[in-house]
């Protein structure tokens, strides 16, 4: 928890710091996250498959330029992936949620009402809970097995639409796992997170 106080202090103090003068916008984010996992077992990689959840969160926008964006999107992520039954596996979901905290710049084309960005910039995840349904819907607390804290990097695309005087957006984003989230894995086992994000902004003000 020491890590969460620290990021979020962080995200704080650079929130704050932005230029008065700069233009923000405050929204709220929503949508499907096609989560999966990179998991290999005893240096063997196993398949699994696309667990589909929800991601939402706030989204506080500052322009840095008539093209520059920097973007604090605080959310609720959920992470995973299903598993079928194989010789070393039993079928199951695994259900993984997270405090997401990306820091993502987007740079903005064109000069129209509609313009297509992309983005990109890193994330820092905190476990909220992890479980494991199993098929006969039996399940299990397994947040002693992952670690607190997830390090990704997080790249997209999308459009910013005009809404009034503030502006939506429609994104579509990857995130990579850069850190084993596994406790306590061996040289020979690794599990990464890693999922695609389609969402869209509702702006609620600005400046």
């Amino acid at each position: 928890m020491n890590r969460f106080r620290y990021y979020v202090i962080t995200l704080t103090i650079l929130f704050f710091a932005a230029p008065a003068a700069a233009q923000f916008s405050v929204g709220v984010i929503a949508g499907a996250n096609f989560a999966n996992l990179s998991l290999t077992d005893d240096g063997e990689d196993e398949d699994t498959n696309r667990r589909t959840t929800f991601g939402g969160g706030i989204v506080a926008d500052f322009m840095l330029g008539p093209d520059m964006v920097v973007s604090f999107q605080p959310m609720i992520l959920g992470k995973g992936a299903e598993q079928d039954e194989t010789e070393n596996f039993f079928e199951a979901e695994i259900k993984l949620s997270y405090i997401e905290l990306p820091i993502l710049f987007r740079y903005l084309f064109g000069s129209g009402n509609v313009r297509p960005f992309v983005e990109a910039g890193p994330s820092i995840g905190f476990l909220s809970s992890a479980e494991v349904e199993f098929g006969d819907g039996d399940e299990i607390d397994i947040e002693n097995q992952v670690k607190s804290t997830d390090f990704s990097i997080v790249f997209g695309g999308g459009a910013e639409l005009p809404v009034g005087n503030n502006s939506a957006f429609v994104v579509f984003r990857y995130a990579a796992g850069l850190s084993n989230v596994g406790e306590d894995a061996d040289d020979d086992d690794d599990l990464k997170t890693k999922g695609i994000m389609f969402g869209f902004k509702v702006p609620i003000g600005n400046n």
